[in-house]
């Protein structure tokens, strides 16, 4: 069973591949962003993360990165987002966080994407986002 492509369709991943490529040009701007909106959103999460968010911002980078990546490999992503949402469980996420994280994120993306970050690119985004967050909280519960 293929659980991206129950989700997520052949033209979704090449929407969300193609505005990736147009957001993600900078991709430290686009962390950056996220994190100011995550924290906008809920200030009581600041204190789960270091005093300096940079190298944080290098780690979402780069797992965004393997996220777009891995969107050929189920097993891999699977296997990716369960050892993130563990490893998220220590560091204090709940699933209540989840949709927090989702929404700064689509955010963030639409923000850097500009007008090129159409309606189709926000809707395969939002099902990525929620198979990921599924994934994750899948690991979370081991």
């Amino acid at each position: 069973m293929n659980l991206v492509l129950d989700v997520l369709k052949p033209e979704d991943v090449a929407l969300i591949r193609d505005s990736a490529e147009i957001a993600l040009q900078n991709p430290m701007a686009v962390t950056g962003e996220f994190y100011r909106r995550v924290f906008a959103a809920r200030p009581g999460l600041r204190v789960l993360f270091p005093r300096d968010i940079a190298p944080q911002q290098r780690k979402l980078a780069q797992t965004i990165g393997a996220l777009l990546e891995a969107l050929d490999d189920i097993a891999g992503l699977e296997e990716l987002l369960q050892r993130l949402g563990a490893a998220h469980r220590i560091y204090g996420a709940k699933a209540a966080h989840y949709p927090i994280v989702n929404q700064a994120l689509m955010d963030a993306l639409a923000a850097a994407g500009g007008i090129a970050f159409t309606a189709e690119h926000r809707a395969a985004w939002a099902r990525l986002l929620t198979f990921v967050a599924q994934a994750m909280l899948r690991g979370a519960e081991r």
